[in-house]
């Protein structure tokens, strides 16, 4: 995952996996990185003699194979009334694929990749995990709304700071800032269900940094 590093980590990081190269213990090296990554221009350099695969877009056989091969009826008829437009020729990827088998039978042939996220949101608020807990969030009513506009408020920081990653205290403090009534106690609850729902937590490289949370996925952001 090397573009999910900042390159000044990227640079110690290759250099081990360099003096691995060079052990007889280690049959092998993997490294995933997104084409535009400019980490990627780094490890390009560092071995001249790799092996090199891309992995290719979807089309609509393969998205079919996914839709049989799960075995909902219901699901795969959608999917059929829906061949040959603009939405199902849009994606190109396993994340798209899988929003897709969420929320199909949601769509029609209007609907764009964006109202996959929409209508994926719209799953996870409403999953009952996450429903439940809701009501016990010290937030302005609708709270469903309140929780989307926090989160429309963090997405906008996340592109400000140009970043993919936010710490912990940072976090707290946009929902400290935007709801300046509650407690330490009810923003840390807060901040608890947005990363239940949308957020994985990185744990810091030492024990005097912040937690890091990201995205699900980029898109969502």
């Amino acid at each position: 995952g090397l573009d999910e590093i900042t390159e000044e980590r990227a640079t110690p990081i290759l250099n081990q996996i360099y003096e691995k190269l060079g052990k007889e213990s280690t049959q092998a090296v993997v490294i995933s990185c997104r084409t535009g990554n400019t980490n990627r221009i780094k490890a390009l350099s560092l071995c001249p003699d790799r092996m090199d695969f891309q992995i290719a877009n979807l089309d609509e056989r393969s998205i079919e194979q996914y839709f049989s091969a799960k075995q909902m009826g219901s699901k795969t008829d959608k999917l059929a009334s829906l061949k040959g437009s603009r939405l199902v020729a849009d994606v190109k990827d396993i994340l798209l694929l899988k929003l897709l088998w969420d929320t199909i039978e949601q769509l029609d042939e209007t609907s764009t990749i964006t109202d996959l996220f929409k209508k994926k949101i719209d799953l996870l608020l409403s999953d009952p995990s996450h429903s439940r807990n809701i009501e016990s969030l010290n937030l302005p009513n609708p709270k469903r709304e309140a929780v989307l506009s926090l989160t429309e408020d963090i997405a906008y920081e996340f592109q400000n700071m140009f970043q993919f990653r936010m710490p912990q205290q940072r976090l707290l403090d946009l929902i400290l800032n935007r709801y300046p009534r509650v407690n330490y106690s009810e923003a840390n609850a807060i901040m608890g269900y947005l990363a239940d729902a949308f957020f994985d937590k990185a744990e810091p490289d030492d024990i005097e940094s912040n937690s890091q949370f990201i995205f699900h996925h980029r898109r969502f952001q």
